[in-house]
């Protein structure tokens, strides 16, 4: 008889979930910044594999409003 164990597929769907999760709130958070363009050359970014970064900027929830893109539309 054929059989499977429920747990490992449990462990599996559980961590595919977080992962969803994660991807769901890089892109939220991409498009909130409006870096969707920022590197339109994947896999590299401006032309290299590690472009220079400023995280603590970058994830800064406090961070004061930049511009409006919707007025004067």
């Amino acid at each position: 008889m054929n059989t499977f164990n429920i747990q490992k597929v449990k462990y599996i769907a559980l961590t595919c979930l977080v992962l969803l999760l994660v991807q769901i709130f890089l892109g939220a958070w991409t498009s909130t910044n409006y870096a969707s363009l920022a590197c339109p050359d994947f896999p590299t970014c401006q032309g290299s594999f590690s472009p220079d970064m400023d995280f603590k900027n970058g994830f800064n929830l406090n961070q004061e409003v930049g511009p409006n893109y919707f007025t004067g539309c």
